[in-house]
């Protein structure tokens, strides 16, 4: 039985030479702490602009600009009694010269091929695929 909705942000960042940035997420985070992830935002109020969210989240969280490539299908899943609502978008940096808030304590660049060796959330290896077009 869902209990209540939640509504998320999922931004994948790739650089010039297509290559994914992954974060790994601070021990202290409420979910999936520990895992790596993508830039995202949660718990989000349903009519906020999805994109400015985006936009936004990757300034916060890698200190640099990102340009919004795409968005992706919203993928709808149910996580204990809660079903959730992440929009997910692809966006690119020119820089690979990171700086990481404290939401996360290392990151990585991946090839697509790679994603299958790190502990990624539920779907996060299926939304990168699709973000993608493969």
């Amino acid at each position: 039985m869902v209990e209540n909705e939640m509504y998320a942000m999922a931004c994948v960042v790739v650089n010039k030479n297509s290559k994914i940035l992954l974060l790994k997420r601070s021990p202290e985070k409420k979910l999936f702490p520990n895992q790596w992830a993508v830039v995202g935002a949660a718990p989000l109020a349903k009519d906020e602009d999805m994109e400015s969210i985006a936009k936004r989240e990757v300034k916060d969280e890698l200190g640099l600009e990102g340009k919004i490539l795409k968005s992706g299908q919203e993928i709808s899943t149910l996580m204990g009694k809660s079903q959730w609502h992440v929009f997910p978008f692809l966006a690119q940096i020119e820089s690979n010269d990171i700086t990481l808030n404290d939401e996360h304590t290392e990151y990585k660049w991946v090839t697509k091929e790679a994603l299958k060796d790190y502990n990624l959330p539920p779907l996060m290896e299926e939304t990168i695929t699709k973000l993608l077009g493969e």
